[in-house]
């Protein structure tokens, strides 16, 4: 997204910065909404298991396409995004890096996936103690 592009959504949260890790619907709404009121939002996804929703049929065509789901682009709209290895040291160290300059996380893994690549919340509220994390599992915490 060019600049010109991130200014003409300049809203309430213009200069709140978001890691987003949602995935399908549940995951993915949150991040538009705060793109859509001018927070800055990354898109954090992994060629090993890509967003669903890219999964879907194309807008043009009839071959499966990752880049053509229309659903997929409605909820990622305003969004960066960014495709890492997360099995990969440098990967997570990345991730850290960029919670650094964060306000808000967002994930909609199962309960512990974030703990388990080592970016949980007592891994990132301890590089920034300010961060807010939404987890939002479909079956719970538990």
């Amino acid at each position: 997204m060019s600049q010109e592009d991130r200014t003409a959504q300049a809203g309430p949260l213009t200069g709140y910065r978001v890691l987003d890790f949602g995935w399908v619907l549940a995951g993915a709404l949150p991040g538009m909404v705060l793109a859509d009121m001018g927070a800055e939002v990354m898109k954090v996804e992994t060629r090993q298991r890509m967003d669903y929703m890219r999964l879907g049929r194309p807008i043009i065509g009839d071959k499966p396409d990752p880049e053509q789901h229309p659903l997929f682009h409605n909820v990622n709209r305003g969004k960066l995004s960014i495709a890492l290895n997360t099995t990969k040291p440098e990967a997570i160290d990345l991730i850290k890096a960029l919670v650094a300059h964060c306000d808000v996380v967002i994930e909609n893994f199962s309960p512990g996936v974030m703990d388990r690549l080592g970016i949980g919340y007592d891994v990132i509220s301890g590089i920034k103690p300010e961060i807010i994390m939404a987890s939002i599992s479909s079956n719970g915490q538990t």
